[in-house]
């Protein structure tokens, strides 16, 4: 739905001829590696190129960046969370050997999502340093 039709539009955007090859790197997921899939990416102009395991954070630009930036708010936020529990039952008296923290799903969820937009919000303030990704991976102009 997305990734042919974008590299038609961008090939055409280049003024490369419609026939022209594109690469395309993929993880060794076994379901990106089926024959139909494989079949499908030649019959649309691409390669299809596996980047071995282990090493997509060296070609791909979210693993360099994105995804590290991602993963270390989401888990500062889970922490807070923990910590603001433990801290307010102590405070409020709590035994420690009495001390719960909520971590059903129906509470987690709804925090969960605050915590994703503000994981966005918090991305939109480090730029720079998705831009880094972007050229640690060689694909900036």
């Amino acid at each position: 739905r997305y990734l042919f039709p974008t590299s038609r539009r961008r090939k055409q955007e280049l003024g490369l001829p419609p026939e022209q090859k594109c690469l395309s790197s993929r993880t060794c997921f076994k379901g990106q590696q089926t024959p139909e899939v494989i079949a499908l990416y030649e019959s649309n102009g691409m390669i299809l190129q596996k980047v071995p395991p282990n090493l997509t954070h060296v070609f791909q630009p979210l693993d360099i960046s994105v995804n590290g930036l991602v993963k270390r708010h989401m888990r500062d936020q889970y922490e807070k969370y923990y910590a603001n529990c433990i801290s307010s039952q102590l405070a409020a008296g709590i035994n420690q050997d009495n001390i719960e923290v909520d971590t059903r799903i129906s509470k987690i969820k709804r925090l969960h999502a605050e915590w994703v937009i503000d994981t966005f919000n918090y991305l939109l303030t480090r730029k720079d340093d998705i831009v880094k990704g972007f050229s640690k991976a060689g694909i900036t102009d």
